[in-house]
């Protein structure tokens, strides 16, 4: 029996009289016994004397009336074994139609039921009560000693020292519908399924629990409630409730826990629900078809008080929920500290809990936030909120969010799901960004000019904050009929209050996150074309971005003429936008002057409608199985109602243009390979190579009546974070505030020469080129004799462009846009990589200023390789090394990266990662923690360092394993250990 410790400080719990304050209906009515139950020995199980001789069989009497056999599973089926070795003590009476019978060392009680499934029963003593009901039927005694009788006749049982009852409904696999009870003293009905336990301890088991959820208290009652049916007849509920009052409760596996919940009352109730994929929320079918359904515990615990070992933590009045979301109101808290945020005691409570909500099965999470920031929160804390959904029909979901109308019709909305972040603060801080003049254009007047730092910002404004919410809504079923149709929209909210709020607060999200945008977007695909129309609004003036008031865009892909000889594909749009371009461009109130965007080369908001059809049609020819031929031609016609091209920087309007464009090329490929059986090593574990090779190589040339540097750009071609970043390398290193063309995204993306059907259509432009390369496999088997699969052992996959018209197309280089990406497996686990990228061109447009922020300088071109290797020996460790060296322009640097991950001992987990610029000789940052991993609890510290913002960042966090999800602490700045891999010591 698991031992938890009683409640400090609570009175005496009185064991109460059966008699009195429960009553069993019918209640038996008992008899003292004769003599001294300790000193008067057992009766014997057979009287001495002989029975009465049965009466003789009238011969007139009428025949037995016919009993129908009994279906298997349909009676309750009862056996009584001794709980050990030794014989039992039984004694048998009978009073007023109530047969009790007492029995005395050591008892197991077995019962079968058809609804309540199995109950087995141990105790050092028992009494048994029978009230034979007539009109069920007469109980038979089996070959084994077993009694058969109908699970109607009353039988009750009260049970003393060391009480164990086991109950299994026998309806799921597993434990899911399990439950034990070790008590001092139990009472239970055989009819009804009521149990009260005295002194009690009940295991609970539930879906998604590491282990059982315990409940200790001085009693524990189980029921099942009376309901009424839709024709208005009461019955018995088919799910149980267990009620108990000053109880403690826990997920812990050890007698002495260490975090446990003191209620003053907790009720848990079980319900039957949808059974639903965890991942996408949609209904799971059984091997029958029809859907699925899922057993689960509700609980309802009032005055709470939250241990951690001896120590309290946390109350909450009351919270409810579902076994399968046991955070408590209080998810998360944790304590961090830095140079630029201070102290802070950061806490997420999850928002059914605080407000009392039950949790509808569509909604993944609803996080609150509440966060102190000694440096910038001084007179509030700072407020936040995440919320996430997914499932299958949006429109019943929110008119029945509990699913409790099982016969509804699917509406039109179907697949779907989205999120929504919000968080702010009124800041009185300072922005520590890094090193480099900081971009001022929300300030008083002057504040551009005045020489801030990125290492020190000002926020200039008092509320500061961002929100985002995206949203998914499919309107077609997940079908064989609809496997190659689709119609969806998608919306699209977000807005950040400043420049820099997002690089100083979501670091990671303004690396590589999504943009924040805000569209409605929809989209109908069927077969091989595909429809879309949308619009976007552009909430923030730091960005550059086309707001489309709308866009429509048609596809068609793959169409074959002329009895297959033909490819065609299209594209073809019409819009009407607003370019907004983010307000430090043409900016004269800035420390330096930048005149146009590099990206969209505006200077101002630029406003146009455009129509434009794209097409491409090509001819594919096979030569004897050995060469692919595939001569093409590309045709663009695109107009604008406005565009630029006159006056300063020839950003003045020009009125409506036109655009032809147009190309032809051919592409080639070839395939050879050759097998060499007999390679065998154990040591690179090879078993056989077969080396294939594909050469190929694309020649077009095009031809273009408009100049790419006389229009606008509507289209996005970067991210808005990349954007940043080329605006803020022009205005702070190159002179006039001028980027090279070169590092233009426009002339980047011409290089690659796209094709007009999948890239952007503003940007085309005359151009010849010839780009060729090798894919190039070496593969092996690997596997156990007789099951070896195909795997990649080495790939290399390389490309190479030639510009005949060097000076036109390529600025002054012949040769550029090289690149190669190479893997060796060297096992399954083991890998090593390197990619690079190479460029070549005279640096054209601009030159470098003269300043801090250009150190050094190379004008030839851009170089950039990465190398590194992988070894993953999971769940023990992984390590990475990896090695970048970046030269262009004035960014030169070589950077070593390593990654470690390893469990330290059974109880012991570590992290450390590192970076460092051997080129310009500085850290770039790094981060260690370790965890140590207990029976209830995961303890982790770590500590980053990122010289960059000459931040020295401490972090803790505490993580309870009563569920997966459930944790307390932060894990900002650490390693996110995972402990469902944690092991049972």
């Amino acid at each position: 029996m698991i031992d938890l410790p009683p409640i400090e400080a609570a009175p005496e719990v009185e064991v109460p009289d059966l008699r009195d304050e429960f009553d069993p209906s019918p209640a038996p009515s008992l008899e003292p016994l004769p003599g001294d139950m300790e000193d008067e020995p057992a009766p014997p199980l057979r009287a001495d004397e002989p029975h009465e001789p049965a009466p003789e069989a009238d011969p007139l009497a009428p025949p037995p009336m016919f009993q129908p056999p009994k279906n298997p599973g349909s009676q309750r089926v009862t056996w009584i074994f001794p709980r050990s070795g030794r014989p039992m003590d039984v004694k048998e009476f009978r009073s007023e139609g109530t047969n009790t019978i007492i029995i005395r060392g050591g008892v197991n009680v077995v019962a079968t039921m058809p609804k309540l499934g199995t109950v087995d029963i141990v105790a050092e003593s028992a009494v048994i009560w029978r009230h034979p009901d007539p009109e069920k039927g007469e109980a038979v005694v089996g070959s084994q000693g077993e009694r058969v009788e109908d699970p109607g006749q009353p039988m009750e049982i009260y049970l003393e020292g060391d009480v164990i009852f086991r109950q299994d409904e026998n309806k799921f696999a597993g434990k899911a519908d399990q439950r034990t009870f070790r008590a001092d003293k139990i009472y239970y009905d055989f009819v009804t399924d009521k149990l009260m336990a005295i002194q009690a301890q009940a295991d609970v088991f539930a879906p998604n629990l590491i282990s059982p959820m315990k409940l200790k208290a001085p009693r524990i009652e189980q029921f099942r409630a009376v309901v009424r049916r839709e024709d208005g007849t009461l019955v018995m509920s088919p799910d149980p409730e267990i009620r108990a009052e000053r109880a403690i409760s826990t997920g812990s596996r050890f007698p002495d826990p260490a975090y446990k919940i003191y209620n003053r009352s907790i009720t848990l109730s079980r319900s039957s629900t949808e059974a639903t994929d965890p991942v996408n929320g949609k209904p799971l079918k059984g091997p029958d078809g029809a859907t699925s359904r899922d057993q689960v515990w509700r609980y309802d615990a009032r005055t709470n008080l939250f241990y951690m070992g001896p120590v309290p933590v946390f109350y909450w009045p009351r919270f409810t929920g579902e076994t399968d979301d046991l955070d408590p109101p209080l998810r998360m808290i944790g304590f961090r500290t830095n140079n630029y945020f201070g102290q802070q005691l950061l806490t997420d409570w999850n928002g059914f809990k605080v407000f009392g909500i039950r949790r509808p099965n569509q909604i993944d999470t609803w996080n609150l936030d509440v966060d102190y920031l000694s440096a910038r929160t001084k007179t509030f804390p700072a407020l936040g909120s995440e919320l996430g959904w997914f499932g299958t029909d949006l429109i019943n979901d929110v008119l029945d969010p509990y699913h409790t109308n099982r016969n509804r019709e699917p509406s039109v909305t179907r697949d779907y799901y989205g999120y929504f972040d919000v968080w702010g603060l009124q800041d009185k801080g300072i922005d520590v960004l890094g090193s480099g003049p900081a971009i001022v254009t929300n300030g008083p007047a002057g504040a551009g000019q005045r020489g801030y730092q990125r290492s020190g910002v000002p926020a200039f404004q008092d509320i500061r904050g961002r929100f985002n919410l995206r949203h998914m809504q499919r309107f077609l079923p997940d079908d064989e009929e609809h496997q190659y149709e689709d119609l969806r929209l998608q919306a699209e909210i977000g807005y950040s209050s400043d420049r820099y709020f997002l690089e100083e607060y979501y670091k990671r999200l303004f690396d590589v996150g999504m943009d924040q945008e805000t569209l409605l977007y929809g989209q109908y695909q069927k077969n091989n074309w595909s429809a879309s129309l949308w619009g976007e609004a552009n909430l923030m003036d730091f960005n550059t971005e086309s707001q489309w008031l709308p866009r429509f865009d048609y596809y068609r892909l793959g169409d074959t003429l002329f009895d297959n000889r033909l490819v065609h594909y299209q594209h073809s749009g019409v819009n009407y936008a607003n370019t907004h371009t983010d307000v430090m461009v043409n900016n004269p109130n800035l420390f330096a002057y930048t005149p146009i965007d590099p990206i969209s080369n505006t200077s101002g908001v630029f406003e146009a409608g455009r129509a434009f059809t794209n097409h491409e049609l090509s001819l594919p020819l096979n030569v004897s199985d050995v060469v692919r031929i595939n001569p093409y031609v590309q045709g663009q016609a695109m107009g604008w109602t406005d565009q630029i091209g006159g006056g300063p920087n020839r950003q003045q309007s020009v009125g409506a243009l036109g655009r032809i464009w147009g190309a032809a090329g051919v592409r080639a490929e070839t395939t050879i390979w050759k097998v060499y059986p007999g390679a065998e090593s154990e040591l690179f574990n090879v078993h056989g190579l077969n080396n294939k090779v594909s050469f190929f190589g694309d020649y077009r040339t095009s031809y273009s009546n408009v100049r790419l540097n006389d229009i606008a750009v509507q289209d996005d071609l970067d991210d808005n974070s990349y954007e940043h970043v080329r605006r803020y390398f022009a205005i702070t290193s190159w002179q006039n505030g001028v980027l090279p063309q070169p590092y233009d995204p426009r002339h980047l993306i011409l290089r690659r020469t796209l094709s007009p059907i999948t890239g952007p259509a503003d940007v085309q432009a005359s151009m010849d080129t010839f780009n060729f390369g090798i894919h190039q496999r070496l593969q092996t088997k690997r596997g156990p004799e007789g099951k070896r699969r195909i795997v990649d052992w080495m790939t290399l996959d390389a490309s190479s462009t030639l510009f005949p018209y060097a000076e036109r197309d390529n600025f002054g280089k012949p040769w550029g846009q090289t690149m190669y990406n190479y893997q060796w497996f060297l096992g399954d686990r083991t890998s090593i990589i390197s990619t690079g990228m190479f460029d070549y061109w005279n640096l054209v447009g601009s030159a470098p200023r003269d300043n801090y922020n250009v150190p050094g300088f190379n004008p030839k071109g851009l170089n950039v390789i990465t190398t590194g290797i992988s070894l993953s020996r999971p769940p023990r460790g992984s390590l990475f090394i990896g090695y970048s060296v970046i030269n262009t322009g004035p960014i030169q640097t070589s950077a070593l990266n390593t990654a470690i991950n390893y469990w330290l001992s059974p109880k012991w987990y570590g992290t450390y990662s590192t970076s460092y610029d051997f080129g310009n000789e500085i850290s770039l940052g790094s981060m260690f923690s370790f965890t140590r991993i207990g029976a209830d609890y995961l303890f982790s510290l770590g500590l980053s360092v990122d010289p960059q913002r000459q931040s020295y960042m401490f972090a803790f966090q505490i993580s309870p394993r009563l569920a997966p999800m459930l944790r307390l602490g932060s894990g900002v700045g650490l390693n996110q250990f995972d402990s469902r891999l944690a092991p049972v010591q």
